[in-house]
């Protein structure tokens, strides 16, 4: 049950697909079914985030915060994350997940060279590789 009237006819939109609010900003023609929705789409017109390190703006403070992360390897209290390097060219990455994405994407030649079962070569920044146990 709905306490207000005005949050009962928000949530009946919702089924009937009534997209009352549009966005004015030019070249976009969007609508939303609630207030709060085109609040949020308008702010990426609008990018008000900027990453000190390169410049570029952001719409959101998570999107600014991944970027962050992603491409200048900091979190958002400027402390440095712990990064992998790829052994062909050099990018760095913040975890081997994505070193390997990397790998696949940009080196797959270089794949086919691998022998048979060996595993992709990762290697964290500034660590030497991990010894081998007796196991393996």
């Amino acid at each position: 049950s709905f306490l207000t009237n005005w949050k009962l006819k928000r949530h009946e939109r919702v089924h009937s697909m009534e997209k009352p609010f549009r966005c004015n900003f030019t070249g976009c023609n969007r609508r939303f079914s609630d207030k709060g929705n085109l609040r949020t789409h308008l702010g990426g017109h609008t990018p008000s985030f900027l990453c000190v390190q390169c410049c570029r703006t952001f719409s959101t403070k998570h999107n600014l915060k991944t970027h962050m992360s992603a491409i200048h390897g900091v979190t958002a209290r400027g402390e440095g994350l712990e990064r992998f390097a790829c052994r062909v060219c050099g990018k760095q990455a913040t975890s081997d997940v994505s070193l390997r994405m990397h790998v696949r994407r940009k080196h797959s030649s270089s794949l086919k060279a691998l022998p048979p079962g060996e595993k992709i070569p990762t290697r964290r920044k500034g660590r030497p590789p991990k010894k081998k146990s007796l196991a393996e």
